[in-house]
């Protein structure tokens, strides 16, 4: 057995955490930045910066994993995990497309809650009360 090395696990641990602050992050940035950017180029081609911004991190981790000598410690795919491999690979490809199209044929103000509320203004969701553009929340079980 190993002893436990607390202060190397505590490190790693926020290394994680931090690396996971920084994956959302880049991740929040993705949707508006690639909104700009449509102005400019087509959908495919813009999803396909996506996927070059990604390897070229991957790349830079493939890297920093070699120059600390570790980068021979994940296990092999396996034949068993083949499909499962392709099928997220198809799905993975078609996704940041389809994103990319969506938020080509959708302004700014239909993807928020307040787009989504101008447009329900007269339904059921509307607040009778008010006159702006508020959201109105349903009543909780302690107002009815």
């Amino acid at each position: 057995m190993r002893p436990d090395n607390r202060k190397g696990s505590l490190r790693t641990a926020q290394t994680g955490i931090m690396l996971a602050i920084l994956a959302a992050a880049l991740y929040a940035l993705n949707a508006p930045l690639s909104k700009i950017l449509l102005d400019y180029l087509p959908p495919t081609l813009t999803a396909g910066f996506l996927y070059i911004g990604a390897g070229l991190g991957m790349g830079a981790v493939a890297v920093i994993r070699r120059a600390r000598g570790t980068s021979d410690c994940e296990k092999k795919l396996t034949k068993a995990e083949l499909p499962y491999t392709v099928a997220m690979v198809v799905l993975d490809i078609a996704a940041p497309i389809f994103l990319m199209y969506g938020l080509k044929s959708s302004s700014a103000a239909s993807g928020t809650i307040n787009g989504y509320a101008r447009e329900k203004k007269d339904g059921e969701n509307a607040n009778p009360e008010t006159d702006d553009d508020r959201v109105s929340l349903p009543p909780s079980s302690d107002d009815r």
